[in-house]
C-alpha cells in the first residue's frame, strides 16, 4: 500500500507542477517536457539512495523543498523573465499581467533552478519508494509502482475536469503524505503544517489578479477592470479581448473602434457568407463578425472550455446564444479531418497557443494547424467559391513568410495580405478563394506586409515546427540540455557512487534512453491522431502505463518468457510504426483508426516494458543498473529534441538505433556467461 501510494504521489505532483509553474512562470512552458525528465531523475536518484544508506530526513523534507519551489515560483512571477532571441526560434514575450519589476532575468538561469528544485522535490519521494520495493519481489514490486502511478494520473485528471485550483492538488497531495508519516505524530503535524502554507501560498497566488479559472489547459484570468474591453489572460500573458464588435458604434475610444474595423475588413472584400467555420472562437469576437456580416450559419471550434464558457456569459454580442451558432469543444485538426460539411468560408481565428503540448514534449499545442496536410484538410471542406481567411500575429519575417507561402503551396494562389503595423489582436490576414479566383482589393484596405519575403521551409505533419526559423537545434538548447545532463550525472554519481563508471551497464543505459525516447513519440503521435486535447493526452499516458503493466503480469506468470520475442518484436513493431504513414490513418474510418493507432502506439511499448523487466529481474547490483538506466533516459529524453533537425518520424528510427546497441550489449552478455561456465 505505501509503495502505491508514493508512486501515486510522484505522478500527481508531476502533472501538478507541469501544470502550475509554466502559468506562473511563461518561460519555463518551453521547456515543459524538462519537468518529465526532473521527476525521472529525482525519484531514481532518491530509488538508488534508499539502496545504498538509510537516510531517515530524506521523506520528511519533501513539504519544505516544496514550499522552497513555491517561493521560486512567486519570486519569478514578479520579474520580467528574458527570452532567447535572435538564435532561430521565436518565443512569445514572457511578460505577465502582474509584472512588478522591470529587472530582466536571464532565462537560462531560471530553467536552472527550477529544474534543480524541481528534481529536489521528487528525491524525497523515490526515497520512499524505493525504500518500499525489497518488500516484493522485483516485478511484483514494479507492478504496485505501476498502479500508483495509474491511480495519480486518474486523480489529476479528474481535478483537471472539475477545473479545481492548484491549493486543491497540494491539499489532496497533503493528505496522502500525511497517511506516509502518520506513524510519526511529530512528522505528521510538521508536515500537515507545511503543507497547509503551501496551498495557502498557491492559493494566494492567484488572489487580486481577476477572476481565475484552471481550465485542463491554462490558467484563465479575467480582467475586471471596468470599460470597453474585457481582456482574457492566459497563464497571466495576454490572449484575448472581448469587444462590442457592432461597427457603428460612436461613443467609444479609437483602439475600440479600429479594434472592430480590423476584424470587419477582410470580410468588406468578400462578401457576405452563408456557412462559415471558425476554429479558434475563442470568447466569439471571430463568431460576432461573422453574424454582423450576415452568415446563416456559423461552427465555432474552441479546444479551451473555460475560454468557451466566458464568450458565452460575457461577450458584449452574445453571439453564442445566437441560434445559427453551433459551438464545438474540440481540438481544431479533429474537427477538420472528422468533418463532412463545406463551408463558404473557413477562418484561423488568431491560433497560437502561447504554450507547449501538455508538457510532454516540444510540440506546440497549435503546431499540428499550421502543416501542408492541416490545410489540405482546410481546402477540402471549402465549397467551390469558398474563401480561407487566415488571422495571425506574426512578429517575425520568416513566420510571416511562412504562413503566406504555406497558404500559397496548398491553393496554388498567392493570398492576398491585409498588413496591419499597428496591430490590435492580430498583424496579418491572408486571404483566398479555392477557385484561384483573386480577392477583390480596393487599393485602401488590402496592402502587402513588408514582412514576406524570403524562403523558408514549410510546415509538415512530420516537421511540424512554425516558430523554428530553419530545422535546427538553435544554440540555446544545446546550454540548457548541456546542464541537464551534467545534474543527471552529478545526481547519479552523488547516489550511487563513483564505481558506477567502472561498472557501466550499457544495456540499461539504452533501454532507458529508447524508452522515454519512445514514450515522448507516442504522445506527439497520438496528439496528431486525436487532436491535442487535454484528455487525449492523458489517456496516452495513462495506456503507456496499463501496458507495462500487463507486460509485467506476462512476466510474472511467465517468468522464462525467452527474451529473444520481445527483441524481435520491439524491432518490428517500430519499422512497421515508422513505415506507416500516419496522413492514411487519418482517413480511415473512426473505429479502424482507433484500433489501428492502439495497435500502432502500443505494441512497442509493450515490448519494450518486457525487454527491460526481463533484463532488470537479472540484475545482481540494482542500483548501480538503475543508475545507468536513469542516466539513459535523461539523454533519451534530450534527444527528443532532434525531431526540430531530423523531424518527428526520426525518433522511431533513433529509438531503433537505441534498442539495437542494447541488443548487442545483450548478445555481449550472453557469450560472457557461456564463456564464464565453460
Amino acid at each position: 500500500m505505501r509503495l502505491c501510494l508514493y508512486s501515486f504521489l510522484i505522478l500527481f505532483f508531476e502533472f501538478a507542477l507541469i501544470r502550475y509553474i509554466p502559468a506562473h512562470v511563461k518561460a519555463t512552458s518551453y521547456f515543459a517536457n524538462l519537468t518529465i525528465i526532473a521527476t525521472f531523475l529525482g525519484m531514481g536518484v532518491g530509488a538508488i539512495l534508499s539502496r545504498r544508506r538509510r537516510i531517515d530526513w530524506i521523506v520528511p523534507a519533501f513539504p519544505f523543498v516544496l514550499y522552497l519551489l513555491l517561493v521560486c515560483v512567486h519570486y519569478f512571477s514578479n520579474y520580467q523573465i528574458e527570452p532567447f532571441s535572435g538564435q532561430g526560434e521565436f518565443f512569445w514575450p514572457a511578460t505577465g499581467i502582474h509584472n512588478v519589476n522591470v529587472k530582466a532575468v536571464g532565462i537560462f538561469w531560471v530553467i536552472t533552478l527550477f529544474f534543480i528544485l524541481t528534481t529536489s522535490c521528487f528525491v524525497p519521494l523515490g526515497y520512499g519508494m524505493g525504500r518500499e520495493f525489497p518488500r516484493y519481489r522485483p516485478l511484483v514490486a514494479y507492478s504496485l509502482d505501476i498502479v500508483g502511478s495509474i491511480l495519480g494520473i486518474v486523480a489529476f485528471g479528474i481535478m483537471s475536469l472539475t477545473w479545481l485550483p492548484p491549493f486543491s492538488w497540494v491539499l489532496i497531495g497533503g493528505v496522502v503524505f500525511a497517511g506516509l508519516v502518520m506513524e510519526n505524530r511529530k512528522l505528521l503535524i510538521g508536515s500537515a503544517l507545511i503543507m497547509i502554507l503551501n496551498a495557502s501560498m498557491a492559493y494566494f497566488e492567484d488572489v487580486g489578479r481577476g477572476t481565475v479559472t484552471w481550465s485542463p489547459y491554462y490558467k484563465i484570468t479575467e480582467s475586471n477592470r471596468p470599460g470597453p474591453g474585457r481582456p482574457i489572460f492566459v497563464n497571466d500573458g495576454f490572449h484575448q479581448n472581448m469587444v462590442d464588435m457592432r461597427p457603428d458604434i460612436k461613443d467609444r475610444t479609437p483602439f475600440y473602434q479600429q479594434f472592430a474595423r480590423d476584424y470587419h475588413r477582410p470580410y468588406s472584400l468578400i462578401g457576405p457568407r452563408k456557412d462559415v467555420l471558425i476554429l479558434g472562437a475563442g470568447t466569439g469576437n471571430d463568431v460576432a463578425v461573422a453574424l454582423l456580416s450576415g452568415a446563416d450559419h456559423v461552427d465555432a471550434v474552441e479546444i479551451d472550455p473555460v475560454i468557451l464558457s466566458i464568450g458565452i456569459r460575457d461577450h458584449p454580442n452574445l453571439p453564442y446564444e445566437d441560434e445559427r451558432v453551433t459551438t464545438h469543444n474540440t481540438d481544431a485538426r479533429v474537427y477538420l479531418k472528422n468533418c463532412e460539411k463545406k463551408y463558404d468560408l473557413i477562418v484561423y481565428a488568431t491560433l497560437d497557443s502561447h504554450t507547449i503540448l501538455a508538457g510532454q514534449s516540444n510540440i506546440r499545442l497549435d503546431n499540428y494547424l499550421y502543416t501542408q496536410e492541416a490545410l489540405e484538410d482546410v481546402k477540402g471542406l471549402l465549397k467551390d467559391d469558398g474563401v480561407f481567411l487566415l488571422q495571425f500575429l506574426a512578429m517575425k519575417d520568416y513566420i510571416a513568410t511562412r504562413l503566406h507561402d504555406l497558404v500559397e503551396e496548398t491553393f496554388g494562389r498567392a493570398p492576398l495580405v491585409l498588413f496591419l503595423p499597428e496591430y490590435r489582436h492580430f498583424n496579418h490576414s491572408l486571404l483566398v478563394r479555392k477557385d484561384g479566383s483573386p480577392v477583390s482589393d480596393p487599393g485602401e484596405i488590402g496592402s502587402s506586409s513588408p514582412l514576406v519575403k524570403g524562403s523558408f521551409r514549410l510546415p509538415t505533419d512530420n516537421w511540424p515546427f512554425l516558430y523554428l526559423r530553419n530545422p535546427s537545434l538553435p544554440p540555446h538548447y544545446f546550454r540548457i540540455l548541456g546542464m541537464i545532463l551534467i545534474c543527471a550525472v552529478f545526481g547519479v554519481m552523488a547516489s550511487v557512487g563513483r564505481n558506477i563508471f567502472r561498472d557501466t551497464r550499457p544495456v540499461m543505459f539504452f533501454l532507458g534512453a529508447a524508452f522515454l525516447l519512445l514514450e515522448t513519440k507516442s504522445i506527439t503521435e497520438f496528439s496528431l491522431l486525436f487532436g491535442s486535447t487535454w484528455t487525449v493526452n492523458l489517456f496516452v499516458i495513462l495506456g503507456i502505463l496499463i501496458v507495462i503493466l500487463l507486460a509485467n503480469l506476462l512476466l510474472l506468470r511467465f517468468p522464462s518468457f525467452p527474451r529473444w520475442i520481445f527483441f524481435v518484436g520491439l524491432l518490428a513493431s517500430l519499422l512497421l510504426c515508422y513505415g506507416i504513414p500516419v496522413r492514411e490513418l487519418l482517413k480511415e474510418d473512426p473505429v479502424v483508426r482507433d484500433l489501428v493507432t492502439m495497435v500502432f502506439t502500443g505494441l512497442p511499448i509493450l515490448f519494450a516494458a518486457g525487454l527491460f523487466a526481463s533484463c532488470f529481474q537479472e540484475e545482481t547490483e540494482s542500483a548501480v543498473a538503475l543508475g545507468w538506466n536513469l542516466l539513459g533516459a535523461v539523454v533519451g529524453g534530450l534527444l527528443e529534441y532532434s525531431s526540430m533537425v531530423l523531424g518527428i518520424k526520426a525518433l522511431y528510427l533513433l529509438a531503433l538505433c537505441l534498442y539495437a546497441a542494447a541488443g548487442v550489449g545483450i548478445l555481449l552478455q550472453y557469450k560472457e556467461a557461456r564463456t564464464a561456465n565453460l
